[in-house]
């Protein structure tokens, strides 16, 4: 019985949307209307692959400087902590694009690091259609 309560836990633990995810796509149901001038005239199929980007070591203010300095490097490195950079969540509908095309399209959508603005959406072919 106990290992039942915990497979189902774990179950409805994998299956939740987190918050952050849950203000993507707020952004980007936004976006999408201001797409289509009206939320009625789009249909989001689904919602996929939402991830934080980081920074990289490459982003820290020291790291050009000392890039050919082996030892200076090792030391950024190991002092180097990743922040998130933004966001990017996927979206399927059907509806308009940014050109006016009416039909299924997928987009990737970047999101600012607050989750307050969706910046950009960039259509992409979708794998297997």
């Amino acid at each position: 019985m106990k290992k039942l309560t915990f497979i189902v836990a774990l179950f409805f633990a994998a299956c939740s949307i987190s918050q952050e995810q849950k203000k993507a796509e707020q952004l980007v149901k936004l976006y999408l209307d201001s797409l289509n001038n009206q939320s009625n005239k789009y249909q989001i199929d689904q919602f996929e692959n939402f991830h934080a980007i980081y920074t990289t070591i490459d982003d820290d203010p020291n790291y050009e400087r000392y890039k050919n300095d082996s030892a200076k490097l090792d030391s950024i490195d190991a002092h180097f902590s990743p922040k998130i950079r933004g966001w990017i969540i996927y979206v399927v509908f059907k509806g308009t694009d940014d050109y006016g095309n009416f039909g299924e399209h997928t987009y990737q959508c970047a999101i600012d690091k607050n989750l307050s603005k969706c910046i950009v959406g960039l259509e992409v072919n979708h794998a297997g259609k």
